[in-house]
C-alpha cells in the first residue's frame, strides 16, 4: 500500500475512464463513464477482494476516511493508520482491502468515512458509505 496525493488519485481515474466530480466544500463523486452494472457490495466484493490486485481507495469526503480514530481504536494494521492521515491510497492486494472494509464497517458507518475504489482498468468500482454498499460494473 502507498499513500497518493488527490491529484495522482484523479489521473488514475481519468485514465480508468471514471469520472471525477469536485464540489466547492472539497467533496468529490466517482462515477463509472460506461457504466454495466450494480450488485449489492455484500456479495459482490467477495468475488473482487481474492488475490492480487492493484486498486485505488479514496475518502469522498475532504478529509482522510478515519481522520476521527486514535490509533488505539483501530488497531495497528498499517493501511488503517495511514486512512487516518492520508485520503487517498494505492492497494495492492484484496487482503488490505477487506481489512480496510471491515475496520470500517465495524467502527461504524458515517459520512466522513464514505470511501470509493476502482480498479486501475476500470472494469469495477466499489462504493461504501454511509447509506449505501455497492459493486458497480463497467466496460471498455
Amino acid at each position: 500500500m502507498k499513500t497518493i496525493s488527490l491529484a495522482e488519485l484523479k489521473k488514475a481515474a481519468n485514465a480508468a475512464s471514471i469520472r471525477v466530480e469536485l464540489f466547492e466544500e472539497g467533496t468529490f463523486r466517482l462515477t463509472p463513464a460506461h457504466l454495466v452494472g450494480c450488485m449489492d457490495g455484500r456479495t459482490g466484493a467477495c468475488r473482487i477482494l481474492e488475490g492480487k490486485l492493484s486498486c485505488y481507495l479514496c475518502g469522498r469526503e475532504k478529509w482522510p476516511p478515519l481522520h476521527g480514530f486514535t490509533s488505539r481504536k483501530i488497531g495497528s494494521a498499517k493501511e488503517l493508520q495511514a486512512l487516518r492521515t492520508s485520503r487517498c491510497v494505492k492497494l495492492t492486494s484484496g487482503a488490505e482491502l477487506k481489512r480496510i472494509l471491515a475496520k470500517v464497517a465495524q467502527l461504524g458507518w458515517c459520512v466522513d468515512q464514505d470511501i470509493y475504489v476502482f480498479d486501475q482498468s476500470g472494469r469495477w468500482m466499489i462504493y461504501a458509505g454511509h447509506d449505501d454498499f455497492s459493486v458497480y460494473l463497467a466496460s471498455h
